[in-house]
């Protein structure tokens, strides 16, 4: 934009290509403003914008899922009755695609089809992609099955993509189906793959299925991170399988993986589950010693687990450690609060807690309890 200033302040006569090589630069660096202002630049000074004037600068917007500013520009195209192109329309679903508008980017692909542009994976992989925030997945599922039909090639993002709109859809059966799919085609899986397919086993509560991709990971020479131990954790949880997501854990520390707060918390919430309130506590220290703060996530897991056990001594302890931590009770501590009134007898041991929970405007039943 600078080299442009200097051009006019020596009037230096432009052409389309000088301002087409500035609208490139602006691509690159994702300047979809400067890129804009280009255009305007183009038609103050009477230089005519070309297919690759608009294409690098609707790339620019795509980019930066401004498809408002996309879809001006291939409307300037159509007055300027200049022919839009695979990049154009591209870059034009891919901006639409980035704020979810699916309607639009489904729209422009079909525009593309009866124009005869030729579609790309890159057309279909935006497409896809579009549907993830609304979860509209049979029609992801037909242009999956349209690539197909008109030979155009699925890769691992065209099925990353799909599998992730079915999971957010909740259809983890067809999401991890396509993961089968993908062997039989012999598109080799990611770790973006396993993180969409450890998704759905969460949903479904298939922890089974979850040690199963995590074991089956490595063929794919994926070697799982953070995150997907973190998944496979959760897995359990939700399955209340807890020696598994201890065992999972273990396995995650022996293996270098950082073990975050979430992972913990996970585990945690396993051992609440599958009511071993002893296992829990271990897991809280394990938190301390790593110098991971606790969370009222974790302090709800651990505290629930106590509850159910009866063990109301250790409950009372980390509802005191809780209370001086946080700032504001949840429901769930008042209610404990009252429970603790039934069931501790050791009146010296729970006042000072009581007294704690007061400066935190706690419900007015406790004191009446205890009165």
């Amino acid at each position: 934009m600078k080299i442009i200033g200097m051009m006019e302040l020596n009037n230096i006569r432009m052409n389309t290509i000088t301002y087409n090589a500035a609208a490139s630069a602006c691509e690159k660096g994702s300047q979809w403003v400067k890129g804009l202002n280009l255009i305007d630049l183009m038609a103050i000074n009477h230089v005519e914008f070309d297919t690759i004037s608009c294409s690098t600068t609707l790339s620019a917007c795509g980019a930066r899922g401004e498809w408002r500013q996309g879809l001006e520009i291939l409307h300037a195209m159509y007055d300027k009755k200049l022919e839009a192109n695979t990049i154009t329309y591209n870059a034009a679903i891919t901006a639409c695609e980035k704020v979810g508008d699916w309607v639009r980017a489904l729209y422009l692909l079909d525009v593309m089809l009866q124009a005869t542009v030729e579609t790309t994976t890159i057309s279909f992989n935006a497409a896809i992609s579009a549907f993830e925030v609304c979860g509209v997945w049979k029609r992801a599922l037909h242009l999956l099955n349209l690539m197909t039909d008109i030979f155009v090639y699925a890769n691992v993002i065209t099925y990353n993509a799909a599998m992730s709109v079915c999971d957010k859809a909740g259809e983890w059966v067809v999401a991890l189906a396509l993961l089968g799919t993908m062997d039989e085609c012999r598109i080799d899986a990611d770790s973006i793959t396993f993180s969409a397919a450890m998704s759905a086993c969460r949903r479904s509560s298939s922890w089974s299925r979850g040690l199963q991709l995590l074991n089956t990971s490595a063929n794919y020479r994926i070697y799982p991170d953070s995150v997907m131990w973190g998944s496979v954790i959760g897995v359990c949880a939700e399955g209340g399988a807890w020696e598994c997501a201890l065992h999972v854990l273990e396995n995650m520390i022996y293996h270098a993986a950082t073990a975050d707060l979430v992972s913990y918390n996970s585990a945690i919430s396993a051992c609440e589950k599958g009511s071993a309130w002893e296992k829990s506590i271990e897991l809280l220290d394990a938190c301390r010693a790593r110098l991971l703060e606790a969370d009222i996530i974790t302090f709800n897991a651990a505290i629930s687990a106590c509850e159910k056990a009866s063990e109301w001594p250790k409950t009372l302890e980390l509802l005191q450690e809780w209370s001086i931590q946080e700032s504001r009770p949840t429901r769930l501590h008042m209610e404990l609060s009252l429970m603790l009134v039934q069931h501790v007898s050791n009146g010296r041991h729970l006042l000072p807690f009581l007294k704690n929970l007061r400066k935190l405007a706690v419900h007015p039943e406790v004191w009446t309890s205890v009165r």
